[in-house]
């Protein structure tokens, strides 16, 4: 009898993004199984701290960078020495595919602190695109794709609360594993059908907010960008 293919993979998340992992593994795991022949298996473990990840357990690790927004206090560079040492750590295993998520940037104006979360996200990010041509590490913009969508339409903020955010969240991550990642688990041939799937995927959202007509001159034409409206004379 033929052993149902399959992987398991291990996440460092908050637990607000623990049900983005778990709905991510359930499109990958339907899309994988509709592109081919086999029912598809994708176990998962969450862990709090790196210690309590398995190194010998599995080679696909998701982590995040949203519980350090919180970290506001840390001195930026003790608190990117002490990623960088963290990451440099996780990916010392050649074998070991590992996803660090950006941070969604949009913070409601009332938010304490506001401008130091903002400054703070800013760094994070970039700090994610550094680690990723310094050691290697996969990086799964959730902050780009989410920002296509728009807040108004995820009903969310950094933090990525609510069902529109987590759907949304899933299937950019998942999409990211199946473009990058994966090759030891998942043939490429499976790969590319289902990111194909994936992709077309339409997600629920809140309802689209109304259209605003902006009248400056009579040479106007607007321009959406990372659902933000912008006018352009």
């Amino acid at each position: 009898m033929t052993e149902a293919p399959g992987f398991r993979l291990q996440a460092l998340v908050t637990m607000a993004e623990r049900p983005i992992v778990f709905r991510a593994a359930k499109m990958l795991a339907g899309c994988l199984t509709t592109a081919g022949e086999a029912t598809w298996s994708i176990d998962y473990a969450f862990a709090d701290e790196i210690g309590d990840l398995d190194p010998a357990g599995p080679a696909i690790v998701i982590t995040s960078l949203l519980q350090e927004v919180e970290r506001l206090d840390e001195p930026w560079a003790a608190h990117e020495a002490r990623l960088r040492e963290l990451y440099t750590e996780l990916s010392r295993d050649p074998e070991r595919s590992v996803y660090v998520c950006t941070v969604f940037r949009h913070i409601d104006a009332a938010t304490p602190r506001r401008q130091d979360r903002l400054l703070r996200i800013r760094r994070l990010n970039l700090l994610a695109a550094t680690l990723s041509h310094e050691l290697g590490v996969l990086v799964a913009d959730l902050d780009r794709d989410l920002a296509d969508t728009g807040a108004q339409n995820l009903q969310t903020d950094y933090r990525l609360q609510g069902p529109y955010a987590t759907a949304a969240a899933a299937k950019s991550l998942a999409l990211t594993m199946l473009l990058v990642g994966l090759d030891h688990a998942v043939p490429f041939d499976a790969q590319e059908k289902a990111r194909r799937l994936l992709k077309s995927f339409k997600l629920k959202l809140a309802a689209p907010v109304p259209q605003r007509r902006y009248l400056i001159g009579e040479m106007v034409r607007r321009v959406e960008a990372g659902g933000v409206a912008q006018v352009v004379l």
